[in-house]
């Protein structure tokens, strides 16, 4: 998905409607921002999705330890 197709428009609007309607639900804006990351890396190239989650559970992991 490129940022000038018509994809990546109905992908924008629908994903900000969304966060604008959960406003006042910090901890549901921030799970909606990460789901619609996750998924427009996943309409690019699954194999970078793969990635960025492995990524991202490694750099939790690390900040439990440090936090220990």
């Amino acid at each position: 998905m490129l940022f000038n197709s018509l994809h990546f428009l109905q992908f924008f609007l629908l994903f900000f409607t969304a966060y604008y309607l959960l406003r006042h639900r910090l901890s549901a804006q921030n799970t909606l921002l990460l789901a619609g990351s996750y998924l427009f890396y996943a309409f690019w190239d699954p194999r970078f999705l793969l990635l960025v989650l492995y990524i991202a559970v490694l750099n939790y992991a690390a900040g439990a330890l440090i936090g220990k």
